[in-house]
């Protein structure tokens, strides 16, 4: 099995110790931070239309806390013109919303 760089043995042996199991060596491989990216570029390059927020732990609670990274990146880069939201349904969005009228 490959082991991810970012993790250190001390931390692979601490995580047995307190789960009883192995580490899941795709944690802290920087996927999350990716999904922020590419969420945020999806939105500019597809202005007015509305993109669904999934993160690849695919439950709500991920969904929400991935949308919450997505909005602190905004604001960060003072991004104009983006907003995530929740849907009707009580899925996460991201819109591009460049267009007037």
């Amino acid at each position: 099995m490959k082991k991810n760089r970012w993790v250190t043995d001390q931390d692979r042996k601490k995580f047995k110790l307190d789960t009883g199991k192995d580490y899941p060596e795709t944690r802290c491989s920087g996927r999350t931070t990716g999904l922020k990216f590419y969420f945020v570029g999806k939105a500019i390059t597809h202005p007015g239309q509305v993109i669904l927020i999934r993160d690849h732990s695919e439950n709500a609670n991920s969904d929400k806390m991935l949308s919450k990274a997505i909005e602190k990146l905004i604001e960060a880069f003072k991004l104009e013109f983006l907003r995530v939201f929740k849907d009707d349904h009580g899925d996460m969005n991201i819109v591009y919303e460049i267009f007037e009228g």
